[in-house]
């Protein structure tokens, strides 16, 4: 038996972000573009 589930959207975010989600650095990358945000690094000893 083949059982198939449409994730949507919110629902991949939403388990990417949880506590127990890993969110790769690409989906970081698309959350903090989606509000308008960068992010950016900086050497600790600046």
């Amino acid at each position: 038996m083949n059982v198939r589930r449409d994730v949507s959207y919110d629902d991949y975010m939403g388990e990417a972000l949880s506590a127990e989600g890993n969110p790769t650095l690409a989906t970081v990358h698309k959350v903090l573009h989606a509000v308008g945000l960068r992010l950016s690094v900086t050497p600790e000893h600046a």
